[in-house]
């Protein structure tokens, strides 16, 4: 079940975080956030195993988008200082979407596949729980950003995760990976992911290969979307564009979009937007059109 714990603070280093972060949207009439509810049976790590529920205004049944933050698996949380994911989950209860902002696990204290599994949990427990809220467990997506849409990806094509807990990863209604990265093996060739890669998935190459969503594209999964900013790292522009030739070649429902005028932070940050072209195609791909 959800239960109450107790909320904890995770400094963002970006000043551009800061800076488009520091005015709170308001929640819409109506709508109300019901904070640090706990999705795990026992939590082991205070806060880890918490969510934020954003519940739209009206009695519903409204589609869910569980969001997993990003942080290279070793920082953040979703109640990030300057308010990032809170404003995300205003944002989304705006447009009638009822949100679940989770935290989980961070390496390095807790190597892979902590996360995983903490995310999968996560989403287990959404289907059990959003109807109480309002929400449609008929309509659960799941959405992350950087190393969060990494943890999504994984959750929903790698059906070792979710299956599990007892939940096939085609009950997902779709899946939604915001600037990831998808190849860890690739990655631990490339700058922070040299250190970042071993530190959260030790040294073996086979683990990487196992835990990178990459390895799992094929038909048979959830739809997909995926996006990066025009202005984000290669590397996650280049393994979003392999990820993406990987599912077409698969034949899988899968759709893309590349924002312009987007750097890495910036496509989160600037979600919601009252112009934001992300989050109208987000909201299109949740509402099915």
């Amino acid at each position: 079940m959800f239960r109450l714990g107790i909320a904890a603070l995770c400094l963002l280093s970006s000043g551009c975080l800061a800076a488009r972060a520091l005015t709170p949207d308001p929640m819409p009439d109506g709508g109300r956030v019901v904070a640090d509810l706990a999705y795990a049976p026992v939590s082991f790590v205070d806060d880890a195993h918490r969510l934020d529920v954003y519940v739209p205004p009206g009695d519903g049944p409204h589609p869910v988008v569980v969001f997993v933050h990003g942080g290279f698996w070793v920082s953040g949380g979703r109640q990030a200082a300057f308010g990032v994911y809170a404003r995300l989950g205003h944002r989304l209860a705006q447009r009638g979407v009822l949100a679940v902002v989770i935290s989980y696990r961070l390496a390095p204290a807790y190597q892979h596949p902590a996360q995983i599994e903490d995310v999968a949990r996560a989403i287990a427990t959404a289907f059990d729980n959003v109807a109480a809220y309002g929400g449609d467990p008929e309509r659960v997506f799941a959405m992350g950003h950087s190393a969060g849409a990494h943890l999504v990806m994984l959750a929903a094509l790698d059906r070792r995760w979710l299956g599990r807990l007892g939940v096939k990863p085609r009950r997902l209604a779709g899946v939604i990976g915001l600037s990831g990265v998808y190849d860890l093996a690739d990655l631990a060739t490339r700058g922070r992911g040299k250190i970042r890669v071993p530190q959260v998935f030790g040294d073996a190459r086979a683990t990487w290969t196992r835990a990178s969503p990459v390895t799992y594209a094929a038909k048979r999964g959830p739809r997909i979307l995926l996006a990066d900013g025009d202005e984000d790292y290669l590397v996650v522009r280049e393994q979003t564009k392999w990820l993406l030739d990987a599912l077409n070649q698969a034949k899988a429902d899968v759709e893309y979009v590349r924002i312009e005028d987007r750097d890495h932070e910036e496509v989160i940050v600037r979600f919601g937007e009252d112009d934001d072209p992300l989050a109208a195609r987000v909201g299109a791909f949740v509402s099915g059109s």
